[in-house]
């Protein structure tokens, strides 16, 4: 068997991790898609019935969602490693933490997910724990993410001007995050936002990976 180029492999991993959990929450019941309507994700009663009425889809995509972002912190941590020695490596390496830890907090929140929709967990206090984790988790993804794309801008390989957008996108992540726990109401508006966002940063890693797996191919 060959040896597999770690470099490409790590370019692959940012383009289909990032797919696959966007994908995912695509489908979710609620999600992008609506399917099953939209609730209000404050509301967990609502969310409670959703998940339990789409349970077999609700499970799927709380899998698949955390094998993407998993993916993706894996070639990620590849990106970060790939610029010792040059001024991105510093500044890479800060945010790689704090997606680590919003990852995992977002494999926690899929985890009781799978148990509401499954039933093992069989009161409103599942969707609220699961409100709870997504909201901090999702402002260390913004804050981690400013400092992992915006080392990309420091590298004339990758397409600077994507990496500008990414770097503001993750800065809007970081800061509108802060809205939900003063203001619950406003949540729906702010995960319109936040996807938004995540779809760009997604954009961004799917042309990081793109152009790994370019370098190695041209070794």
């Amino acid at each position: 068997m060959n040896n597999i180029d770690p470099k490409k492999f790590a370019g692959y991993t940012l383009i289909i991790g990032p797919i696959i959990a966007l994908f995912s929450f695509f489908i979710q019941p609620g999600g992008v898609l609506a399917i099953g309507g939209t609730v209000d994700p404050t509301i967990s009663s609502d969310v409670q019935k959703l998940l339990i009425e789409y349970s077999e889809l609700a499970i799927i995509s709380s899998i698949t969602v955390v094998i993407g972002l998993v993916t993706l912190l894996s070639g990620l941590i590849y990106y970060s490693q790939s610029m010792e020695g040059s001024d991105g490596y510093a500044i890479s390496r800060t945010g790689i933490p704090f997606i680590f830890i919003a990852i995992s907090g977002w494999c926690l929140a899929s985890a009781i997910g799978i148990g509401v929709a499954s039933g093992t967990i069989d009161q409103e206090i599942g969707p609220k724990f699961t409100f709870s984790i997504n909201i901090i988790s999702t402002i260390l993804f913004g804050f981690g993410g400013f400092f992992v794309t915006w080392a990309a801008t420091m590298k004339d390989e990758y397409n600077k001007r994507l990496s500008v957008l990414a770097t503001i996108a993750s800065i809007i992540v970081f800061f509108i995050e802060f809205i939900v726990p003063f203001a619950p109401d406003q949540t729906t508006l702010v995960n319109t936002v936040t996807g938004t966002c995540f779809m760009l940063i997604t954009i961004w890693a799917i042309s990081v990976g793109r152009t790994m797996i370019k370098q190695s191919s041209n070794k």
